[in-house]
């Protein structure tokens, strides 16, 4: 996949949540951890349907002791993916700086890899 034609700027300029959808997507689908979390978070509510009922549904239900431990559980790993992917965005903001500044023309590519060679 060619890096330039996946920019924020060039296919999601006023489409940011969109965006955001596609970078937790692309994060789930290949960094281990952070979909283990979710595969995780996924098994808890296969177990505890009540508990689903109250994460995705948002219905007000009485839950048990278990239930209660397995929230906490829950709310752990979102945190821990929370803090996975801000810091994986921070660096991809990096990215996409260095992409924008190079389509100005702040930066000069051209140059600089001619120095190289």
């Amino acid at each position: 996949m060619n890096y330039l034609n996946t920019c924020f700027y060039d296919k999601y300029d006023g489409h940011f949540y969109e965006y955001l959808a596609h970078v937790d997507f692309e994060f789930d689908q290949k960094i281990p951890e952070y979909g283990e979390l979710s595969d995780k978070e996924e098994r808890i509510l296969d177990k505890y349907p009540n508990l689903r009922k109250v994460v995705d549904d948002r219905e007000e239900s009485m839950l048990s002791m278990e239930e209660i431990k397995a929230l906490i559980e829950i709310l752990d790993n979102r945190t821990e993916q929370d803090g996975m992917l801000k810091r994986l965005m921070f660096f991809k903001g990096y990215k996409e700086a260095y992409y924008f500044f190079n389509r100005i023309g702040l930066l000069n590519t051209e140059r600089n890899e001619k120095r190289q060679c």
